[in-house]
C-alpha cells in the first residue's frame, strides 16, 4: 500500500509526499494536477505522479535513487 501525505512548506506551497519521496507541482489543467519527483533537476529522476481533486490517479517511472 502506498503511504500518501500533502504538506506544506514554509514558503505555504503544497508538496505530495508518496512512499517518503517527495513531489513539486510541475502542471495544473483543469481538476488534474502533475507532479514532478523533487529530485528530477538534481539526480535526473523521471518519476510523476497525476492526481485529482488530491487523489492519485497515476504514476509515472520509478525513482531512479534513495
Amino acid at each position: 500500500m502506498s503511504s500518501i501525505q500533502y504538506v506544506m512548506t514554509s514558503r505555504g506551497n503544497r508538496v505530495l509526499s508518496y512512499n517518503g519521496h517527495k513531489f513539486h507541482v510541475n502542471t495544473r489543467r483543469g481538476y488534474k494536477t502533475y507532479w514532478r519527483c523533487a529530485g528530477r533537476v538534481a539526480k535526473g529522476c523521471t518519476m510523476s505522479i497525476t492526481t485529482i481533486e488530491d487523489n492519485v490517479v497515476k504514476v509515472n517511472n520509478e525513482h531512479n535513487h534513495e
